[in-house]
């Protein structure tokens, strides 16, 4: 059942209709993170209709945290209202008719080119997809963070309409040919009981080879986890498919002290360690330089060990990268903290253009959240996480199709995206 909804018919016969709607998920087993554990879901499903045409947006919704997850469905749902009630307003004024808006004025000039060009003979979908963006960038939380979560479930459902209606897929819309299929890591969540942790990689190994490990702020019980899972599943060396998440629970002696704890052949077989330094590292007076200097040492002490330092959840948008690059080799982009597929491919410019490591996130969601995300593979040079639709349940889940888990080289865990499949590339389930 919708929670807010708004239909709209026109003179020529035409229909608009947008719907917010809780997305509940159930996990297959308990999602544990250093800062919270979760069996259930809530994420929210943003529908829109116009005339015969409907595309989705799913906006994955962990529990809340300062700095970096910034919304819940009540804040979806007071979003929406504002942009309805700015739609309202505009269509009023007649705005909508004729509308030539350019969504992609603030994005590098090397995407979206198929649709910049569409500008002066856009049909009547094309002119009130831009309208709708129009209203998007004109909502009086456009320009804040907290705002960036329901603008991408937004961007998502926009996108996926259109599409559809130009019968593409997102990533060829985007405009960056998909020429070598990336890594999707498999998280094995945070759990106090290691065999679970065990269990759980097991069944991720059957989707991918590349396994992210969920630690928190007890070293020497991180220690101990990753021994046992790289017992339990031995890879040869230099093969580098395990990855380290610390969600921002380590300390600069911490970091230390976990990778003095690896032999030489264990530190050949870790791609990344994953935001291990505080969310607040870079946001107002808390932490003193001498501290920040000291997480600048783990990434030369990790570097030095082949293994790479990335930002979580202290980026999100654009103008985090270049203040990040002192203290990381690459950054790990979300759409929900980045506002969308522009904004996700501004923060991914920003990255290239500082030479850093780029990688695709996602939150716990269904398989319409994941291939909303996979549609960025294109962009990235190291592969992602697209494996929250492994982590609910299957019949939680209301749509299917999305990107295909395949084999290279006898490696499992190769992103292999459809240019069959328009818009972002899953359907609703029958």
């Amino acid at each position: 059942m919708a929670e807010c909804q708004w239909d709209l018919s026109f003179s020529d016969c035409s229909h608009l209709k947008i719907q917010l709607e809780p997305y509940p998920l159930d996990l297959r087993t308990p999602f544990g993170t250093s800062h919270s554990s979760t069996s259930q879901r809530k994420n929210a499903l943003i529908t829109i209709t116009l005339g015969e045409i409907t595309g989705n947006g799913e906006i994955g919704l962990p529990p809340k945290k300062a700095y970096c997850y910034l919304a819940d469905y009540e804040d979806i749902l007071d979003w929406i209202r504002h942009y309805l009630t700015l739609i309202s307003q505009k269509i009023a004024q007649e705005e909508h008719l004729a509308c030539a808006y350019d969504p992609f004025s603030n994005v590098p000039q090397d995407y979206f080119k198929c649709l910049r060009s569409q500008q002066t003979s856009a049909t009547g979908i094309e002119t009130m997809l831009r309208f709708l963006f129009l209203c998007l960038d004109e909502h009086p939380q456009s320009k804040e963070r907290i705002g960036n979560w329901p603008k991408s479930g937004m961007e998502c459902a926009l996108f996926d309409l259109w599409g559809k209606h130009r019968r593409q897929p997102v990533f060829e819309i985007i405009g960056v040919p998909y020429t070598q299929k990336k890594p999707s890591f498999y998280t094995a969540a945070l759990n106090v009981d290691i065999s679970k942790m065990i269990e759980a990689t097991r069944f991720g190994k059957d989707f991918s080879d590349y396994i992210k490990i969920k630690l928190d702020g007890d070293i020497q019980r991180g220690i101990e986890i990753f021994n046992a899972l790289d017992r339990e599943f031995p890879s040869a060396n230099g093969t580098r498919r395990w990855s380290i998440d610390a969600n921002a629970a380590w300390t600069p002696e911490g970091s230390i002290q976990f990778l003095n704890a690896l032999t030489a052949d264990q530190k050949s077989r870790i791609f990344m360690l994953e935001q291990a330094f505080p969310v607040t590292l870079l946001k107002g007076d808390e932490i003193p330089p001498s501290e920040r200097q000291k997480w600048i040492d783990v990434k030369t002490s990790y570097q030095e060990c082949g293994i790479s330092v990335f930002a979580d959840e202290s980026v999100s948008v654009d103008a985090d990268v270049e203040i990040l690059r002192p203290y990381v080799d690459g950054v790990n982009i979300k759409m929900e903290k980045s506002g969308g597929f522009r904004g996700a491919v501004r923060a991914l410019d920003a990255a290239r253009h500082f030479n850093l490591k780029t990688w695709i996130g996602t939150m716990v969601g269904s398989v319409l959240l994941s291939q909303s995300a996979a549609n960025l593979f294109p962009m990235v040079d190291s592969g992602g996480d697209m494996d929250g639709q492994l982590l609910t349940t299957i019949e939680s889940q209301r749509f299917e199709g999305g990107f295909l888990w395949s084999m290279e080289h006898g490696v499992r865990g190769m992103v292999e995206l459809d240019a069959t499949k328009y818009g972002l590339g899953v359907e609703t389930k029958r």
